[in-house]
């Protein structure tokens, strides 16, 4: 599995092969996801930053990711 986040491309701090990743002790707002490509849906881990960007302004992260394309 990919250590970089598909949206921002940092470091996605996946910890899922141990069993105990952040991202199971929190939910991800469909809406993120569906902003990833169908191909990354369920392979690609968001990392924690976009998921809080995501929660605090939705309109403003999705205007960051049209500027970064």
């Amino acid at each position: 599995m990919s250590k970089c986040c598909p949206l921002c491309k940092q470091d996605n701090q996946c910890q899922v092969e141990s069993g105990a990743c952040w991202c199971m002790q929190r939910t991800i707002p469909l809406d993120l996801l569906s902003l990833l490509p169908e191909e990354q849906r369920g392979v690609a881990c968001i990392c924690p930053n976009c998921v809080t960007a995501f929660e605090q302004d939705s309109k403003a992260f999705i205007k960051s990711l049209e500027l970064d394309a």
